[in-house]
């Protein structure tokens, strides 16, 4: 049987509310328009480039979503050493090589990833300053002050 991206319905984005209430909604709204857009298509569709030449792929744009959840909330905000699923310094970009991908297994990161916790742990200075990224450098916002 042939995996497909399942349906979803997307809330409708928050235009009342408090700086934490508006950011959530808004981040959920466009992580379901990127799911929205998958939906009912086969893995073989997802891995599909949207133009050639180029290799952006919708499945691609889910893989590299999930670990840049993982670096602004689990890594940055909440301090944590993360294991990427995909990333690795000799493959910076393997978060868009779809070749050997398996699309059930990479929406279940996603959704894993979005899911982590519903609400992070306090952010200090100290683990600001501790979980700087050898990958990345942290952008300077204050993103991170809604989080605590």
């Amino acid at each position: 049987m042939t995996w497909i991206a399942p349906e979803i319905v997307r809330t409708p984005e928050p235009y009342v509310g408090d700086e934490r209430t508006m950011l959530d909604g808004w981040l959920d709204y466009h992580r379901q328009t990127l799911l929205l857009k998958c939906a009912g298509l086969t893995e073989e569709q997802l891995r599909t480039p949207s133009v050639e030449p180029s290799g952006l792929t919708l499945l691609g744009l889910v893989r590299h979503l999930a670990e840049v959840e993982a670096w602004w909330f689990r890594e940055n905000f909440a301090g944590q050493r993360v294991d990427y699923p995909y990333f690795t310094p000799e493959t910076p970009d393997a978060d868009h090589d779809v070749s050997a991908a398996d699309a059930e297994a990479d929406f279940a990161i996603f959704h894993r990833e979005v899911r982590w916790p519903a609400r992070p742990p306090p952010v200090t200075r100290s683990t600001r300053r501790s979980s700087r990224s050898a990958r990345r450098s942290a952008p300077s916002t204050c993103a991170g002050c809604t989080y605590t």
